[in-house]
């Protein structure tokens, strides 16, 4: 029995925030503000049975291009960073929109560690990048004609709301919501304009701004538009012999830099703030659960991912490494009976049989010890490309463990 598909025709609303709409056949569409401003578009889409579901609110400014910030890092591994040796970065703004000169006091970069690799964009960067663009928001809005940072004006100084509310939990939900809506009553009868159109993010800036400005703690100063910056190795547990201490070590944090620039924006339009960020791994490397191996196979122990070893030899790959600056590794594997007679690892480059890249063993270990470091000196490899490397294992008896991190060191 043949089946024939009916194509639904569908129909798109386009709301673009000024009093302006069109329809469209197709899930697409362009238009042009000729008036300086925030605007909220949504869309509404329908099908030809009426059925129809609206889109949220997306919020685009109109009158000015948020500058572009790129950081690039010279001389350094793109897979992880090494402790203690340096990561040369350079930051570089271009705004064509802006006729002002670049200005080193609207550029904010800084360094944070982060545990989590999918959470790197999460780090305290916003504040700093707050005191610069919510004080400049401040001054290309309409702000600045009722408010000054630290004299009364026809409202309270930006200072004194500071100090009213810098210790009220519910300012920073409050401030907002004054600013969007306006009114007055508070600082006096002269009412305070609405701002229905602003955007959340501009909302944040400008209120993370005010609440600093009584804050006597220091806020964390830029690093230069270029440097260098030395990774610190992470702190670490108790130590000691047994599993439960290896699993104790606390794990490096992911490095992310950060960086972000606000132009001044004009008269008839508002500073627009553009941002990057580089994120690069901590040099422990742990499995992913996922890695191609050959007769290794993987059970997850307090959250970690182990290899464990087969009866007598086999291998395992790291994909997408990079060895600048490497000279070393440690292969940190743990068991729950010491093994009797020991075990060796070798490295080889891009496929089981390629050229060896270095080799190590690891001796009996001692009664009740749990886990064990195989330390492998490495070949250089300055190409700064990335790799796949092949751990070939060789074992003289089975052992109940498995591999459970390698660390890349740059001595």
């Amino acid at each position: 029995m043949q089946k024939t598909w009916k194509k639904i025709r569908s129909t798109y609303t386009w709301n673009f925030g000024n009093g302006k709409t069109q329809e469209t056949t197709t899930p697409e569409v362009s238009y042009t503000y000729d008036t300086p401003g925030d605007y909220n578009i949504s869309v509404e889409a329908k099908d030809d049975k009426g059925a129809a579901a609206k889109s949220s609110f997306v919020n685009v400014y109109a009158g000015n291009e948020a500058p572009t910030v790129n950081i690039a890092l010279s001389g350094s591994n793109k897979s992880f960073y090494l402790p203690g040796t340096p990561v040369k970065y350079d930051v570089s703004v271009t705004d064509k929109n802006d006729t002002a000169k670049f200005d080193p006091a609207n550029l904010y970069v800084s360094v944070d560690y982060v545990a989590d690799f999918d959470k790197a964009g999460e780090v305290g960067h916003q504040q700093g990048q707050a005191n610069i663009s919510g004080r400049i928001l401040t001054q290309t809005m309409d702000c600045k004609s009722c408010h000054k940072e630290t004299e009364k004006s026809i409202g309270p100084s930006f200072m004194q709301v500071s100090e009213k509310y810098m210790n009220d939990p519910k300012a920073t939900t409050y401030l907002g919501e004054k600013i969007m809506k306006g009114g007055s009553g508070v600082w006096g009868d002269v009412a305070m304009a609405a701002h229905p159109n602003i955007s959340q993010t501009d909302l944040q800036q400008i209120v993370t701004w005010v609440l600093s400005l009584a804050n006597k703690t220091t806020a964390k100063k830029s690093l230069p538009a270029s440097g260098s910056i030395v990774p610190p190795a992470p702190a670490s547990g108790k130590g000691g012999g047994s599993i439960a201490a290896l699993f104790s070590q606390k794990p490096a944090g992911v490095m992310v830099l950060s960086a972000s620039y606000t132009d001044k924006g004009s008269n008839n339009t508002k500073a627009l703030t553009g941002s990057s960020s580089v994120a690069l791994r901590s040099n422990n490397w742990s499995s992913a659960g996922n890695e191609r191996m050959n007769k290794f196979t993987t059970f997850k122990y307090n959250g970690t991912n182990i290899l464990i070893f087969p009866p007598d030899e086999g291998w395992f790959a790291i994909d997408s490494i990079d060895l600048t600056g490497v000279r070393s590794l440690n292969l940190i594997a743990g068991w729950q009976t010491p093994p009797t007679k020991g075990f060796s690892f070798e490295i080889r480059l891009d496929k089981p049989d390629g050229s060896v890249l270095g080799q190590g063993k690891l001796p009996p270990p001692a009664k009740g010890q749990q886990y064990g470091i195989v330390n492998m000196q490495v070949k250089g490899v300055p190409d700064n490309n990335f790799h796949s490397l092949y751990f070939i294992y060789k074992g003289s008896e089975p052992i109940s463990g498995g591999v459970v991190s390698v660390q890349f060191n740059a001595k």
